[in-house]
Order: structure tokens, then sequence, then C-alpha cells
């Protein structure tokens, strides 16, 4: 369990990793310092005081009835499932709305291109009451109860990109056994 945590850290970017940190109440700062603590240090301290009953207890009571429905709904799918598959399932079930088509003007170099795609909505933790399955899974990202699977296969030995808030494309997202509701059974509610 411990090197799956390990891997699932890794993939992320450690600015995402930091303010998922600072959301569940951990102090990210060197002691005595304003600086962050490096991505090692924050691993660390995330391994050794992140994935808690009483951390994730402490998250579930944070979400709303929304994000709380569509958690069960993974947690129902065993806590991992492919993003379409959950996106269609949310869909259907009218927790979440359509996202919307991004259009950025194309350059030569493309240089203004988002992380995920050139026209890929990119989910965001700080649009609180969007319907959007991006921005639903950012939030619960942020939380700390729900994380994308496998990286993006673009990495490189030269290039590495790693994981922000935003699902990975067709790449399953799921919730760490850790990360579980402990005691919890998807039907009760809150």
């Amino acid at each position: 369990m411990a090197q799956e945590l390990k891997a699932l850290l890794e993939s992320y970017h450690v600015a995402t990793l930091r303010q998922i940190a600072e959301t569940a109440g951990l102090n990210v700062k060197q002691a005595g310092t304003r600086k962050n603590l490096n991505k090692s240090d924050l691993h660390a301290l995330m391994l050794k005081e992140f994935f808690t009953p009483q951390r994730i207890s402490a998250s579930l009571e944070e979400l709303d009835t929304r994000e709380r429905a569509i958690l069960d709904r993974l947690l129902l799918r065993g806590g991992e499932a492919t993003t379409r598959s959950l996106k269609r399932e949310l869909a259907r079930a009218n927790l979440i709305d359509k996202t919307p088509k991004i259009e950025r003007p194309r350059s030569y170099y493309r240089s203004n291109a988002g992380t995920y795609g050139q026209d890929v909505y990119e989910g965001s933790p700080q649009n609180q009451n969007s319907r959007i399955f991006e921005d639903i899974i950012a939030r619960l990202t942020r939380f700390g109860l729900v994380f994308s699977k496998n990286p993006p296969a673009t990495s490189s030995p030269t290039t590495s990109y790693k994981l922000k808030h935003h699902p990975s494309c067709a790449r399953p997202t799921q919730t760490p056994n850790k990360s579980r509701p402990f005691g919890q059974n998807p039907h009760q509610s809150k």
C-alpha cells in the first residue's frame, strides 16, 4: 500500500500536492521559515499524516450533497472507474452538467494550449458551485478523496507532465483504499 501511495503522490505536481495538504490543515512550510517543504519532505509528511481516518472524516464533512453523491457512486464501483464511464453515469443521474467546449485561439507554436490539451476544459476546485464534472472531481481531489490513477503517457525522460486537480482524460479516477471513508456505507447519508 505504501508503494501505491508513493506512486500516487509522485504522479501529481508538487504545487497541487501542497494545495491538497494545506486544505487538509497540514503545515507545508519548513520549520521556522516561510519556505515551502521540498517535494520529498512533502511526500513524507503526506504519507505520514494525510491518509488517516481523522483527516478523511474531516474532509467528508466538508462535502456538499452533490459531491458526496458523486463520491458514493465512485465507491459503489469499488473506488475506481474510468473517467469516461463515471462521467456518463453522473450525467444520466443529472448530477453534472455538460462540460463546456473551450475555444482557445490557435497559434503556430500552440503555447497557449492548456495542460491537458488545446480544447480541454480544465477543472478547478475554485469553481465552488459548478456542476461540471471536471470541477467537482477537482474539488474532491483538493479534499484528498479522489485521485486520478496512472499519469499521462506523454511523459518522456526529458519532460515530465504531472497531474493537477483535473481528472486525467481516459484514465481511471480512483479513491485510494486508505482514503475511503472508514466504516461508512455509501448508502448512508453523512
